[in-house]
């Protein structure tokens, strides 16, 4: 097989498996929601996004870095096993920061316990990138796209019996957890096909590979902060049903997130291409992708809006009827959401990373910066605009870049 249709196949086999992957964590959501109401779907999303949180630092950047240099050389058996080591080092070290931490969160004992425990799988995953890393270096996605999958079917299956029968969230936890650790098994066992993986840990040698990979680092980090600080903030500052509340509201959101998905993974490689070889056409391009999601954007802003009583109802129930206010103040960011995938795509793809990474930074402090104004005094509505405000922000900012970039007058 010939690399553009290996490139091609791969590809396609990687949206698949992570369309579907999607498509089935809704419907985890979905089912919790229903199960515990908004107070158990708060305290689900917290502990979730508190223990990803946290785990992000034990990946320090190692999966981007690792799967740039693997493309180079996947024969660097050597480099695999030292960023294997400093990565088991740094996710022992999380996961205790994680036990420590949670000390102080004012939250229901079982609540925290169910923490520490998922941290676990929290840092079983960080590792996992690592093999993650090789399994898409190789070019060989279908094995990635079977780990995730295998993943949320036993959740979905194995945890919806285990909460049809006992309706305890604790044990959902556990099984969720057992879950990941398979998921990061059977990463481990693909990518031994491909690479020899052993354990090597030399403090040296780990720092070296943490000042070579940093970078990546800082715009995983300031990504994360941007699309999960107002769950973890909101669980910190207000109880577990306002974060249920606002969570249910932005489940909508999330599930219009495949859509840019969709299409950026459809003109992401022709953009790398027509940078270097072909500008004008890149403008077309550009300018019909813009126009596209422009459109999905406005028509999903007035159909959520308009349709938000009966969307709400209709999914989560009676209970999460405050949630309709939080899906009708978001709805105004699906456009701004969409065009900024595009925008940070274009700037990815034409080797201004550097940008991208400078716009998600000032985002993140601005989100946290609001979040910190509004949420004493509105609460989960005070999410919802403070969201609302920062992905507008960056529309504008990444718009002015985006036009510099390639000459464009109007984006």
């Amino acid at each position: 097989m010939d690399l553009k249709k290996k490139v091609l196949l791969n590809s396609s086999q990687l949206f698949g498996g992570q369309f579907l992957h999607s498509i089935i964590s809704y419907a985890i959501v979905l089912m919790i929601g229903r199960t515990f109401g908004t107070e158990g779907l708060g305290q689900y999303s917290f502990i979730i996004a508190f223990t990803a949180f946290v785990a992000y630092i034990a990946d320090f950047g190692i999966e981007y870095y690792l799967l740039r240099e693997i493309a180079k050389d996947n024969q660097n058996y050597d480099l695999i096993s030292k960023s294997f080591g400093i990565k088991v080092f740094l996710g022992i070290l999380c996961w205790f920061l994680i036990v420590f931490l949670t000390i102080f969160i004012n939250k229901d004992p079982l609540v925290k316990l169910a923490i520490i425990i998922y941290g676990l799988a929290s840092i079983c995953s960080s590792i996992g990138l690592l093999f993650k890393s090789i399994i898409h270096a190789n070019m060989v996605s279908k094995y990635e796209s079977i780990s995730i999958l295998t993943e949320r079917i036993l959740t979905l299956i194995v945890g919806g019996v285990l909460l049809y029968f006992t309706k305890n969230l604790f044990l959902f936890m556990v099984v969720l957890t057992l879950d990941i650790f398979i998921l990061n098994i059977l990463r481990y066992n693909y990518a031994s096909k491909y690479a020899k993986i052993r354990l090597k840990f030399n403090l040296k040698d780990g720092i070296n590979i943490l000042k070579k990979s940093y970078f990546f680092w800082f715009i995983y980090v300031f990504s994360f902060i941007y699309y999960n600080t107002d769950i973890l903030m909101l669980g910190i500052m207000q109880s577990d049903s306002s974060v249920g509340i606002y969570r249910g509201g932005y489940f909508f959101i999330q599930a219009a997130m495949i859509i840019p998905v969709v299409v950026i993974s459809t003109v992401m490689p022709s953009i790398s291409i027509l940078h270097t070889e072909n500008r004008e056409l890149l403008k077309t391009l550009f300018k019909k992708a813009f126009i596209f999601l422009s459109f999905l954007g406005i028509s999903l802003n007035l159909v959520l809006f308009i349709g938000s009583q009966s969307f709400i109802g209709l999914f989560f129930g009676n209970e999460f009827v405050e949630s309709i206010l939080v899906l009708q103040i978001m709805s105004f960011s699906i456009i701004s959401i969409f065009l900024n995938s595009l925008y940070g795509s274009l700037l990815n793809a034409t080797g201004n990373e550097k940008k991208y990474a400078k716009v998600l930074g000032f985002s993140a402090i601005l989100n946290v910066c609001l979040n910190f104004l509004l949420i004493p005094s509105m609460s989960y509505a005070g999410v919802a605009v403070s969201t609302l405000i920062s992905n507008w922000v960056v529309t504008v900012i990444l718009m002015f870049s985006c036009g510099r970039v390639i000459n464009l007058k109007r984006l």
